[in-house]
């Protein structure tokens, strides 16, 4: 993505991530943010990547509020990490998904992350151990 500011400089407002385009104080003036190349290439560069992401192509169709491609390679693209409701699946061994932090050091769950501070009581309770 073109950093539109060190593009643009005074022809754009504000500071990335929080950059605004700027109006042309009239029709033939030359005080507002340009519509070139360069910001057509990152749109148009995001909504391919967007569609070959969901393994989709372009229908031809305009996008509209009622049909829009790009929303549902969106949709689809969510819907194939938390499934047809969003959720995300629990994690297991074999599948990704959510896991819950643990501070336990004696747990043999498999679908429990051991957090810093597992690691550190751990760490703590084998020195204890090796200094007796």
């Amino acid at each position: 993505m073109k950093d539109y500011r060190q593009l643009f400089g005074n022809l754009v407002q504000g500071e990335f991530p929080n950059i605004k385009a700027v109006n042309a104080s009239s029709p033939n003036a030359k005080d507002g943010s340009p519509y070139t190349a360069a910001v057509i290439d990152d749109i148009w560069g995001f909504m391919q990547a967007l569609m070959a992401a969901a393994g989709e192509s372009p229908s031809g169709e305009s996008e509209a509020a009622g049909a829009s491609q790009l929303l549902e390679a969106m949709i689809k693209l969510f819907a194939s990490i938390g499934g047809e409701t969003g959720e995300l699946p629990l994690a297991s061994l074999l599948q990704k998904g959510i896991v819950q932090l643990s501070n336990a050091i004696d747990s043999q769950a498999e679908d429990r992350a051991a957090t810093s501070r597992a690691l550190n009581n751990l760490r703590v309770h084998i020195t204890g151990l090796l200094a007796a």
